[in-house]
């Protein structure tokens, strides 16, 4: 048993390495990558200064929604709590 769970964990650290380097891969998947960073990052620094502007700290819930939903969410969903009258 001891040499099935050595090689599964080289196996995962195999696959670990293989989802790191990815976008690396050529110069599509890199620019797509570069992107969603930049994307995502934008969008943190405008969630964050409208927080300040209009002192409305429930939109404050998109910013975690970036990093573990995608953009995709996290972007419509700050709009629509945007939309809301502050109180």
């Amino acid at each position: 048993m001891p040499q099935a769970d050595k090689a599964n964990k080289t196996a995962r650290k195999q696959a670990y390495r293989r989802i790191i380097s990815a976008p690396r891969s050529n110069g599509a998947t890199l620019g797509l990558y570069y992107d969603l960073v930049i994307s995502a990052l934008a969008l943190n620094l405008w969630i964050v200064a409208e927080t300040y502007i209009r002192k409305d700290y429930w939109v404050l819930i998109c910013v975690p929604a970036i990093y573990l939903i995608g953009v995709s969410c996290a972007l419509p969903l700050f709009l629509f709590l945007r939309t809301r009258p502050v109180t």
